[in-house]
């Protein structure tokens, strides 16, 4: 179909790209998921660092990463994923025009708003790229509960699809309008087998990744949104939905003449209002909400706007549906070096200056210096747990925790402005493991100054990589 044409472009486009453009759009925890299918592969059961089970992942989501992308070739790897995502991406645009044929919208501009998401799709990675299989999920989710009759048991499978998938993402279910309880029932029964699945791989009913993300208050996370980063992180194409959706009314309670005709199926708003009320969620929940989070709500959104500006009568239509396709079109990033290619030039000296046995100690892009350096990585943001790691990283003993596991070198990222100098405790030099997102107390890293062993600067933002041996 034309309408899936932009994201396949955009997609092949990537796979051509060096990779050390290309990966400056693809997240750190992409790169986790490649780590544990490649461990998978060896027969080394559900681990990141092949020492402990690893509970910090969803699911389906890696049981597809494992199943299709190649883990033996860290470049192969990569294009494997792109090219994953892509061909999601493409099942987006699919439903999408789906749905929007479904509500009667058969015009030019529902097909337009389509392809343009399509070509955002295609240029937004989101988490391990996870969230882009959820927009999916809550997009088939609309387009059965806009059936007239039936759709029970697809509804349920969607939800158990989705509690594989995302366990935090069940609101989004609410687009399946009045199949939403078949499909809340079969998210539960999703849900529990994630559950399950923790306790059968460590031990865990609720992952320690999970129990990490969740430290501190409400009351802590409330005091430190700041309105101007989280409308930073905002799409453009999510508030361009809205204020199409907005004007699409607004025309509705003007006219006289009894047409309803641009009115937005309730299965759409129903699963966009379950997308904010995820977003809250997520936020009070563990203070990591970014574009990543805000894919799924997006697609949802722009399916809304796109069948309000298809159903909309006379040139308003088109101005909204071409309104909504430039601020979509915006959101498209072209490959571009950035700070992943030098933290890949990292990983990779990292390989060259290690033996294959080393245990590496990093907090920040665990999963790069993994895949691209092909060591054993502890992870020690905690997002990637072993179970009991929590309790090391709330009392400062992160180090010790790490060094009893044979941790054999330190990777640190910090901004090269006087951190070499300040970080002097004694003559010696001092790092901290404090995860910046949780409220825990730093757990202190000394260093020798002359064990630096890789040392790196990205231009653009002028961080520091440093590689050192693990002091006492």
């Amino acid at each position: 179909m034309l309408v899936t044409l932009p994201a396949i472009g955009l997609t092949v486009r990537n796979l051509l790209a060096p990779v050390d453009v290309v990966v400056g759009r693809v997240p750190d925890d992409a790169l986790y998921y490649l780590v544990l299918a490649r461990r998978l592969a060896a027969g080394e059961g559900f681990t990141f660092d092949g020492l402990a089970p690893t509970t910090g992942f969803h699911p389906a989501w890696l049981a597809i990463v494992a199943a299709v992308v190649p883990t033996g070739e860290p470049e192969a790897g990569l294009r494997g994923l792109l090219a994953l995502h892509g061909l999601v991406t493409v099942g987006c645009v699919l439903v999408l025009d789906h749905v929007t044929r479904q509500a009667g919208a058969r015009s030019w501009t529902g097909a337009l708003s389509a392809a343009a998401a399509g070509a955002w799709g295609a240029s937004v990675y989101g988490l391990g790229m996870e969230t882009s299989l959820v927009a999916l999920l809550s997009l088939a989710a609309v387009a059965v509960g806009m059936r007239a009759g039936g759709g029970n048991l697809v509804a349920g499978l969607l939800g158990v699809a989705m509690g594989l998938a995302r366990v935090d993402a069940l609101p989004m279910l609410l687009g399946a309008g009045r199949r939403a309880p078949a499909a809340l029932v079969g998210g539960i029964v999703g849900v529990l087998l994630t559950a399950g699945f923790n306790l059968a791989v460590a031990g865990e009913g609720v992952s320690t990744a999970a129990r990490i993300k969740s430290l501190g208050t409400v009351a802590e996370r409330l005091a430190r949104l700041d309105p101007a980063v989280m409308w930073r992180h905002v799409p453009g194409a999510a508030v361009a939905a809205v204020v199409v959706i907005g004007v699409a009314y607004a025309r509705r309670r003007s006219d006289t003449s009894g047409v309803s005709a641009c009115v937005t199926p309730p299965a759409v708003l129903l699963g966009a209002g379950g997308g904010l009320v995820w977003l809250a969620a997520a936020y009070l929940g563990n203070n990591l909400v970014g574009p990543w989070y805000h894919l799924p709500v997006t697609w949802v959104l722009v399916a809304g706007a796109g069948i309000a500006a298809a159903r909309t009568r006379g040139a308003l239509g088109g101005v909204l549906a071409v309104g909504l396709a430039v601020a979509l079109l915006r959101g498209v990033a072209l490959p571009a070096p950035g700070l992943h290619a030098t933290v890949v030039a990292f990983a990779r000296a990292v390989a060259v200056a290690t033996d294959p046995d080393a245990r590496v100690i990093a907090e920040d892009f665990p999963g790069a210096v993994a895949w691209f350096g092909e060591r054993t990585v502890l992870p020690a943001d905690g997002l990637a747990a072993s179970p009991g790691y929590r309790e090391a990283l709330t009392t400062g003993a992160a180090v010790e925790w790490w060094r009893a596991r044979g941790a054999t070198h330190y990777a640190v990222t910090r901004r090269r402005a006087g951190w070499l100098a300040t970080g002097r405790v004694e003559g010696r030099l001092v790092d901290h493991i404090a995860p910046p997102f949780l409220p825990v107390p730093p757990s202190p890293v000394p260093l020798e100054v002359d064990q630096l062993l890789v040392e790196r600067v990205d231009a653009g933002s002028g961080r520091l990589f440093g590689l050192f041996e693990v002091g006492e």
